[in-house]
């Protein structure tokens, strides 16, 4: 998923022009997690518990504005954090204070897996700061578990 899909749905949120594509509940003080759509069925949809919905954490700020969203891809995890409101602890907290232990303790996750490309230093930061130890390293990717 690209950062600009994900920035639509922040977007969606923030203007509450989301109608019944995002359903969210609140989990801690700054984050609420998800299930997402991409469109508003059609009647003539089959919807059951099989509909390719998509697993998110939304991150808001102190205002209650949404400010950024960490993707659920299985075992994988993708974030994305609005410009104006990266290097300021946003992700981090979410992720140790609220994410992480609910994809634990709720989903009972066995294991968490972030993929990054080498360049991306201010993530690989985030990642090792919230405990996640180096798997593997590549020219394309490092990938980093619990």
């Amino acid at each position: 998923m690209k950062d600009e899909e994900i920035e639509k749905y922040i977007d969606l949120l923030n203007k509450k022009t989301y109608a019944e594509t995002i359903f969210i509940r609140q989990i801690s003080e700054f984050v609420d997690v998800a299930k997402v759509w991409d469109s508003f069925p059609e009647v003539t949809d089959l919807v059951n518990n099989e509909s390719p919905s998509m697993d998110f954490f939304f991150i808001r700020n102190e205002r209650g504005s949404y400010i950024g969203a960490v993707y659920v891809m299985m075992n994988d995890l993708h974030w994305y954090i609005q410009q104006a409101f990266r290097k300021k602890g946003y992700l981090t907290k979410a992720l140790k204070k609220a994410i992480i232990p609910y994809l634990f303790d709720v989903k009972c996750k066995k294991e968490i897996v972030v993929t990054i490309p080498p360049h991306n230093e201010p993530s690989k930061k985030v990642a090792l700061g919230i405990c996640m130890k180096i798997e593997a390293k590549s020219f394309q990717r490092i990938e980093l578990k619990f």
